[in-house]
């Protein structure tokens, strides 16, 4: 463990099953210097974890939370569950070595015994919103609460699926209602899509492009033949971007495919909005 002094608390680092990495707050009471070794006692502060360990006699206890009012920043998230899911999924309690300048190596083990818990679908769901900030170059702080990411995460999953899938994969069915769309046109279809991610929303204005051929009366299937990432969209939760922000920028994407295709736009521009 290194330690060094910030705004009077001293910060450490805690080193678990080597790659993973986390701050804490170390704690030295010092009536320590005025009592037997055995009844001395020490405790490490982190951000979803506490441990009170004596590291002359190899004793520890701790705890982990991850429930209400825990949130972390994403990378700090996805650690903290890649941990609790190492713990949950090890047959034997896991070694932990607990480093501090000045004082004997405390070594423990930590394991949940008979409590098995599943945490891959979340940890599949951090993955992708990890992915996703570099793809929209977010540099921005974004936190997250394992709620969000237990109940967004298979929308997350989905707009990475989105950017990354090739065009053939992209099935579109549509109806038309009115006179106006021709069919022997190349049709591009234009859609929003949106997911929060913790204390932001990400999303993309996509357009969809290829021949299409009809199903029955004024339904279509559409041949994709091109996937455009036309804009991406990125805003806190707290303050989302305006219906008539939304509603311009799909307008000038219409604009810009209306010479060449006939365009679909796929939601209903008055109430478009970030959810």
């Amino acid at each position: 463990m290194k330690t060094v002094t910030k705004n009077g608390w001293e910060v450490s680092s805690l080193l678990v099953a080597i790659q993973l990495s986390f701050e804490c707050k170390f704690y030295n009471s010092p009536f320590n210097s005025m009592v037997p070794e055995r009844f001395k006692k020490m405790r490490v502060e982190g951000e979803f974890f506490d441990l009170v360990f004596n590291p002359f006699v190899g004793a520890a206890s701790y705890s982990f939370s991850l429930g209400e009012g825990i949130r972390l920043e994403i990378k700090k998230f996805r650690s903290a569950v890649k941990l609790l899911d190492l713990l949950s999924k090890s047959d034997k309690k896991i070694t932990v070595e607990l480093i501090i300048d000045g004082f004997p190596k405390l070594e423990f083990g930590i394991g949940w015994n008979d409590r098995k818990f599943d945490f891959s679908s979340e940890l599949k769901a951090l993955d992708s919103a990890v992915r996703l900030l570099t793809k929209f170059d977010v540099v921005d702080h974004v936190d997250i609460s394992f709620d969000e990411i237990s109940t967004y995460g298979t929308q997350i999953c989905q707009l990475e699926e989105i950017l990354m899938s090739s065009p053939t994969l992209f099935k579109v069915e549509f109806g038309v209602e009115g006179e106006g769309y021709n069919s022997s046109k190349e049709t591009a279809c234009i859609f929003l899509v949106t997911t929060p991610i913790g204390s932001h929303i990400f999303g993309v204005i996509l357009v969809i492009t290829g021949n299409v051929e009809e199903i029955e009366g004024d339904r279509f299937r559409l041949l994709t033949s091109e996937v455009i990432v036309e804009q991406k969209i990125v805003s806190e939760r707290d303050e989302p971007i305006s219906n008539h922000d939304l509603v311009a920028a799909i307008e000038t994407i219409e604009a810009k495919y209306d010479k060449n295709f006939s365009v679909v736009t796929m939601l209903d521009k008055s109430s478009s909005k970030q959810k």
